[in-house]
C-alpha cells in the first residue's frame, strides 16, 4: 500500500461506477468486510485509490455477492 497521505481520496460516486453497483451494495459491502472503512468528510464517503485497487484485484477473479 502507498503513503496513504500522497493516495488519490476516490469518491463513493466514483467507486459506484467503477464497480457498477448501487449505493446500497457499497453499504453491504462495507458492512461485510469487502470494501474498508470510507473516510468520510462532509458526510461523502471516499476511499484511497489504492484500497479500491486492492479490492479490485481481490474480486476480479470472483463474482462478489451483492
Amino acid at each position: 500500500m502507498q503513503n496513504p497521505l500522497s493516495d488519490r481520496l476516490v469518491p463513493a460516486a466514483d467507486v459506484k461506477r467503477a464497480f457498477g453497483v448501487s449505493a446500497m451494495t457499497l453499504w453491504r459491502w462495507r458492512k461485510s468486510g469487502i470494501l474498508p472503512p470510507p473516510i468520510t468528510i462532509n458526510k461523502r464517503n471516499y476511499w484511497h485509490e489504492s484500497d479500491m485497487a486492492a479490492v479490485m484485484a481481490r474480486v476480479s477473479g470472483s463474482e462478489v455477492a451483492a
